[in-house]
């Protein structure tokens, strides 16, 4: 215990003789899509459909706070934000038993709060940085759809990575280019009735955001 004490106040030392804290906003556009690694069928009586997922990407907002830590040339920059993201889902009716609407897809909408912590290197007023990111669901709306006894279970948290480049403008305006990919399932499960049915549905997004250091 009184050796972590002593690594704290050496980090905290440190960060005070030679670091800087920055305290900022970021706001941005993220392109989302949603990627399921098998088509899913249910069933409801005589009627059958397939669920798999579509690669258009679809366009989101984000906005938040971060904190920025500097250590000579390296930073540490936990953020938190809002986060709007969407996918597609293509629908097919596999015996058509609706001639009208063979085939159709659906949008899911996701809520959700992100949780980076961006672990980063500053080369000039380039930058390079990669961390983990936790996402808590909030709401959202993806009934696909309507049958009776149908049901969509979505995890209310997931854990991921981003990665990418940024850019500093005159020392306090940010420009970030990044990838999401997701480690956990956003859905597990369909339920149909009382019989359940596995999803495996990740989410993957691109992430371009402007900030503002203070």
């Amino acid at each position: 215990m009184k050796k972590k004490v002593l690594i704290l106040v050496g980090l905290l030392s440190v960060t005070i003789a030679y670091g800087q804290i920055d305290f900022g906003i970021k706001a941005g556009l993220n392109t989302s899509w949603i990627r399921m690694d098998d088509v899913v069928t249910v069933q409801d009586d005589i009627e059958e459909y397939s669920l798999e997922g579509v690669s258009n990407a679809s366009v989101g907002f984000h906005g938040g706070f971060m904190l920025r830590i500097t250590i000579f040339s390296a930073y540490l920059q936990p953020e938190i934000y809002f986060s709007s993201t969407s996918g597609e889902v293509l629908l097919r009716d596999v015996y058509n038993y609706h001639p009208d609407r063979s085939e159709w897809t659906e949008e899911l909408e996701f809520n959700r709060i992100d949780i980076p912590v961006m672990l980063g290197y500053k080369l000039g007023p380039a930058r390079i940085q990669a961390g983990p990111v936790a996402s808590i669901l909030i709401s959202d709306k993806a009934d696909l759809l309507d049958f009776s006894g149908y049901d969509e279970k979505y995890n209310t948290a997931t854990f991921g990575y981003q990665a990418g480049l940024g850019f500093d403008f005159f020392k306090k305006l940010t420009l970030d280019i990044r990838y999401e990919g997701n480690l956990s399932r956003l859905g597990d499960t369909v339920k149909i009735g009382g019989a359940s049915f596995d999803l495996d549905t990740r989410t993957s997004q691109l992430l371009v955001s402007l900030g503002l250091l203070f």
